[in-house]
């Protein structure tokens, strides 16, 4: 009888199916969050990568398509605020210069409207702002800087808007302009208001819109990068150690009143 009871507890036992114990478990868990504390840093900087190259590839879209449109139209780039506002209205503000020129330029852009979205931006798309008390028509807003015209001496006199000779806008003439002068680039900018900063950063490190309040600091640590679009077609990556003023660090005090200030007092300085 005993016998029967332990060749039948002993295929009882047998019949049960192993699970994993709570060490196993664990142990599986750990290597798991090692793997991917390995791996998504990686990735991370792959989509990185991948965001310039798609930002570069829209750069020199437009600025092929700009060159196609000054040879229709008598070597002249399409104009801004400073010069193609018939009420003499200017908008020192270069991400709002798409405004006079969007529609001008759309049937020369495969991608339409995608073209000026820069993908390392996140938080800003192509949208037009309606009609208000500030402007004539509304204005289009994109995540690029469209430079022709943003300092250009035949056409408006030298102000203390523009900071520095390098890089340079492009003149709205196309052929006066040298293959290194800016058609295009990515939008790094902060404002102050009563002493609170926002701004704005394309491929951030962390963050893509600062609302009003944040620490400059944090703004500056921000800034990644920035791709331009030059007159001869090719794109260069310049990195935040030669992105403010003369080709300085936007770190240091000298570099931090960037290439261009739209407000001309340091309150709107742009980075690129």
């Amino acid at each position: 009888m005993l016998t029967i009871q332990k060749k039948d507890m002993a295929m009882r036992m047998n019949g049960r199916k192993k699970g994993f114990t709570l060490i196993e478990l664990l142990v599986v868990i750990a290597i798991i969050a090692l793997l991917l504390s390995i791996v998504l840093p990686a990735l991370n900087a792959v989509k990185r990568r991948a965001k310039y190259i798609v930002c570069a590839a829209n750069q020199g879209q437009i600025v092929k398509s700009m060159r196609v449109y000054a040879m229709d139209n008598k070597d002249m780039l399409p104009g801004n605020w400073f010069n193609n506002d018939p009420a003499g209205q200017i908008d020192p503000i270069p991400t709002r210069w798409w405004t006079v020129m969007v529609d001008k330029m759309l049937p020369y852009w495969a991608d339409g409207l995608d073209v000026v979205l820069c993908p390392g931006n996140n938080d800003r798309d192509m949208y037009h702002v309606p009609d208000s008390p500030a402007s004539l028509s509304g204005y289009w807003m994109s995540s690029y800087l469209y430079m022709p015209g943003l300092y250009d001496p035949e056409k408006i006199p030298p102000s203390n808007l523009w900071k520095d000779v390098n890089p340079k806008a492009a003149r709205l003439r196309f052929g006066r302009n040298r293959g290194d002068f800016l058609i295009v680039a990515d939008l790094n900018a902060y404002y102050r208001n009563d002493d609170k900063f926002g701004g704005f950063v394309n491929h951030p490190k962390r963050g893509t819109t600062f609302p009003i309040g944040a620490p400059l600091d944090d703004i500056l640590r921000g800034i990644e990068g920035s791709n331009r679009g030059h007159v001869d077609g090719s794109v260069s990556r310049v990195g935040p150690d030669s992105m403010g003023k003369d080709g300085q660090s936007v770190f240091t005090p000298q570099g931090r009143n960037g290439r261009y200030d739209h407000m001309g007092n340091g309150d709107r300085p742009y980075f690129y």
